[in-house]
Parts: C-alpha cells; structure tokens; sequence
C-alpha cells in the first residue's frame, strides 16, 4: 500500500512513450522530525536518541513514525540491537 500519493493532471512522458520517471515529483513524509512532543527524560529521550541515530536524522520525536521516517525491517533490527547494548533490554524486532 502506498504511503503517499500525489495527484497528477497526466504523468510525464519519455519520447518513447514510456512514464518519465526522473519527471515525477519527488514524494516524502509530510511529517519531519520535530514536529512533534518532545521526549520525556529517561527511557522515552534515549529511545528517541536511538531511533534518530538508526535513521541518520538529527533528533525524533516520541510522535514520529518509524517507517514513515525511512525505517524498514533491517533498521529496525539495528534499532533493537542498539537498545540492547546501551540497557540490556531484549526486546523483539516485531515489538517494534
């Protein structure tokens, strides 16, 4: 299922006749880091830290959506060995 759509009066089109690709617009999620709560002290902060440091960004927010923001199955992954090696915590992937 799609995550985003964009409407469009006609798609490009390549001389051959072909969907231009390189033409469409770019599409990303509306919702950047934050815009939202910041994170209470203790579990909910360092969880944010984790989960800012796994998807390259500079800080996220306890609102902001995993996979939304670029995370997919192996990021997830990385999160969850990160958390276990800063507290111990063994949490599965799928939890997540």
């Amino acid at each position: 299922v799609p995550g985003h759509f964009v409407a469009l009066d006609r798609l490009p089109l390549t001389p051959n006749g072909k969907t231009d690709r390189a033409a469409l617009p770019a599409v990303g999620p509306a919702a950047g880091s934050g815009a939202g709560r910041a994170p209470r002290a203790g579990a909910e902060s360092l969880l944010c830290d984790l989960f800012a440091d796994v998807l390259g960004r500079s800080g996220a927010s306890p609102d902001d959506d995993f996979f939304l923001l670029g995370g997919h199955s192996l990021s997830a992954a990385r999160l969850v060995t990160a958390l276990r090696s800063r507290t111990g915590a063994e949490l599965p992937v799928r939890t997540l």
